[in-house]
């Protein structure tokens, strides 16, 4: 059970890059714009995270805790908040406020749950499709605070910044 938890937590670590590289695969193979649009917009969110990150959070909240927005810096002892696993293990010199992961499934999947919603297919499969990309959301916030790479508050903000980012991005493409 221990080596199956570690694998998800892993492949959810991961899984900007896999979305990327689909994103590119089926731009190639289908020559629709959209999935290129759809590649460089997740790319640009993930630029605006570093950006508030780094020029927004980081100078307002430092690393005292606020009510309900807790505190913008990663958890104590935050190892292996990249990308990638480090075998090494570590420390993340990253800040924390708002999670990056979470803020590119939550776009990842704004934009996906609004395509669906256009799409000629039956209802229920739409519903199906939409709450997949749900649980994706979660399931990426949920990691994320068991890895101890952030907060419940930093993937809050991040779920509601890839939301924002995801429908502007959407209904201005």
């Amino acid at each position: 059970m221990y080596i199956m938890n570690h694998a998800i937590k892993m492949l959810l670590m991961v899984s900007p890059f896999i979305v990327n590289v689909f994103l590119i695969i089926k731009y190639i193979r289908s020559s629709d714009l959209f999935y290129l649009r759809f590649f460089y917009i997740l790319l640009g969110s993930g630029f605006m995270n570093h950006v508030l990150k780094e020029f927004v959070f980081k100078p307002l909240m430092g690393n005292k805790k606020y009510p309900i927005l807790g505190m913008g810096a990663r958890p104590t002892g935050a190892t292996n908040c990249g990308l990638f696993y480090d075998k090494h293990n570590t420390i993340s010199k990253s800040y924390g406020m708002p999670s990056g992961h979470t803020q590119f499934a939550a776009v990842f999947s704004t934009i996906s749950i609004l395509k669906v919603l256009e799409t000629s297919q039956p209802y229920h499969m739409k519903v199906f499709e939409c709450i997949i990309l749900i649980l994706f959301i979660v399931s990426v916030a949920q990691s994320r605070i068991l890895l101890k790479c952030h907060t419940l508050q930093q993937t809050l903000v991040g779920g509601l910044i890839g939301i924002f980012i995801g429908y502007k991005s959407y209904k201005y493409t």
